[in-house]
């Protein structure tokens, strides 16, 4: 693959906006490797793919770098991913061992100064998603989820204090449905203590209701607000107008819900709790 590299003899050696001639969203790459040969994106570790200034003769009315593509697969503490909408993090300032943890602050440079400079054009980047495969010989795979445009960013204090610039990412619509089967809402380490939770708004909407504390977070609004007129309640209240079936069925847990291999609640919310001691309480 290096001397393909070298020889220039990979397909679509030249890096271009937008979709790539035979690559529909669904493909799907075994490893890193695959996307270099193809030019679908042309780094082995880097989550962003980018034009240098070598493109200004072909894009003569674009500012560079300018980004062509980005690689979601769980590198950053800091990313939020919920399908159509994504809060990436920029690159730099992480830790390679493997933990995800920021270490230093990232600089608007590189590939994060050519995201910022999507949003000035509105120029869409190809988003790929990468996850856990048994069936791959890298244990990776990676799906190309289509065109996002890239609608705004900010720097921030990201869970381990250094700053971070985040960039927020909407699916262009009118393309086919994301075929992804395990996208992973939310990547990357999980906060260890409830001060470490990004855009705090109320530490337990539950007011000592609950055994366990339940925060709310709100990372939608600049600054923060916390929901008005919200009143938590414990039991389960039914609208006159919703008729429950008579033999509606629970789990045989007795007292807390422990294990979700055996808990019939649990099995539909995809063999985890939503609200347990583990994480915080959330």
């Amino acid at each position: 693959m290096y001397k393909m590299l070298e020889t220039r003899s990979v397909l679509n050696p030249k890096k271009r906006v937008g979709d790539i001639p035979g690559i529909k969203v669904g493909h799907q790459f075994y490893s890193r490797a695959e996307m270099v040969v193809v030019g679908f994106h042309s780094h082995w570790l880097n989550g962003i793919d980018y034009m240098g200034m070598a493109y200004k003769a072909d894009y003569k009315d674009y500012q560079f770098p300018l980004a062509v593509a980005i690689v979601l697969s769980g590198m950053y503490e800091d990313d939020l991913d919920n399908a159509d909408e994504i809060v990436y993090t920029g690159q730099g300032g992480h830790n390679l061992t493997g933990d995800k943890r920021q270490i230093k602050d990232q600089k608007l440079e590189r590939g994060n100064l050519a995201l910022k400079h999507c949003i000035d054009r509105d120029v869409p980047v190809r988003v790929i998603r990468g996850h856990e495969c048994a069936n791959s010989y890298t244990g990776k795979i990676y799906t190309y989820d289509g065109l996002y445009k890239v609608v705004k960013y900010w720097a921030d204090k990201g869970i381990s204090g250094f700053t971070v610039y985040k960039y927020r990412l909407r699916r262009v619509p009118g393309q086919p449905m994301l075929t992804t089967n395990q996208v992973q809402f939310v990547y990357g380490r999980v906060p260890q203590s409830v001060s470490e939770l990004r855009g705090m708004v109320c530490e337990d909407i539950t007011g000592g209701q609950e055994n366990y504390p339940i925060p709310a977070t709100n990372l939608v609004d600049e600054p923060p607000v916390p929901p008005s007129g919200y009143k938590y309640i414990n039991s389960i209240q039914v609208a006159k107008n919703v008729k429950l079936p008579k033999a509606v069925a629970g789990c045989n847990c007795k007292g807390s819900c422990i294990d979700p291999r055996t808990c019939a609640c649990a099995k539909l919310n995809g063999s985890d709790f939503p609200y347990v001691e583990r994480d915080g309480g959330r």
